[in-house]
Formats: C-alpha cells, sequence, structure tokens
C-alpha cells in the first residue's frame, strides 16, 4: 500500500491496524519529486446518487426485457 501525508504522525495514525496487535511495524519514506505533478482529490467529487436511495427512488426505473426465439 502506498500513502502519503504532510507528516509522518498522520501517515501513521491514518494507515495502521490499532486491532492487529501483530502488525507492529510501518515503513516510512520522504519522496523528492522532480516534476510536477497531477494530484486529485477524490473527496471532493459530488455524491453519486444511489438506485437503492428512498427519496429518490421514483426518479429510477427498472426494465425488464425477455424475447423467446
Amino acid at each position: 500500500m502506498f500513502y502519503s501525508a504532510f507528516d509522518i504522525d498522520t501517515a501513521i495514525l491514518e494507515t495502521i491496524s490499532r486491532t492487529d496487535k501483530y502488525k507492529k511495524y510501518v515503513t516510512i519514506a520522504e519522496f523528492e519529486i522532480l516534476e510536477n505533478q497531477i494530484v486529485v482529490d477524490f473527496n471532493k467529487l459530488p455524491k453519486i446518487p444511489s438506485i437503492f436511495g428512498i427519496r429518490d427512488k421514483k426518479r429510477y426505473s427498472l426494465s425488464y426485457s425477455y424475447t423467446h426465439l
């Protein structure tokens, strides 16, 4: 797994398993990029409507087609 953070403490706290006592080790590295990178923040994406949403279920329909040959 690759995870990046601005500081070591955040990276460790957001990736370690607090429930598995056998996983005691983490590996930390620092990278220096040589070119500009494109970063995508997936937290900013709009919510995708669900076909199972109770409030919006009238907007969706399920169609079934059967052809007997």
